[in-house]
């Protein structure tokens, strides 16, 4: 057996140094996507198949036909998801999960601008040639 200060987890973890990043705001990438589309990329790490970004959608404006694995929480304003066929609104704190094979779009039908906080799920490391 092992010692009683020893945990289970040290067996499968010895000695290793936690995977830590870091990404400052200065350093964080925002794009223009559209008309009245912003993307700021929170962070991003293709070795852990994620990205986090905010999308900032004016009144009008929206995406465009996506494919993706994502959710989405609206934090701000009022915001339209459009999954095929199906529509849905999301108030703030409201949240979804969209299957990557449905083409879907988001879009702020309302009279402000919505903030929505972006959780996606990006192919691994070395496929697709990324």
């Amino acid at each position: 057996m092992w010692a009683e200060h020893e945990r289970l987890g040290d067996l499968f973890h010895a000695d290793r140094a936690p995977d830590t990043t870091v990404v400052r705001r200065a350093d964080q990438v925002e794009l223009d996507i559209g008309p009245g589309v912003t993307r700021r990329q929170l962070h991003r790490s293709r070795e852990h198949g994620i990205e986090v970004a905010e999308l900032r959608l004016e009144p009008g404006a929206h995406t465009g036909a996506e494919l993706g694995q994502e959710i989405v929480i609206a934090q701000e304003g009022v915001l339209t998801v459009q999954i095929e066929t199906d529509t849905v609104e999301l108030a703030e704190g409201d949240s979804l999960r969209l299957d990557a094979q449905c083409p879907h779009r988001l879009a702020n039908n309302g009279a402000t601008a919505s903030r929505s906080l972006l959780v996606v799920s990006l192919p691994a490391s070395g496929q697709y040639g990324h």
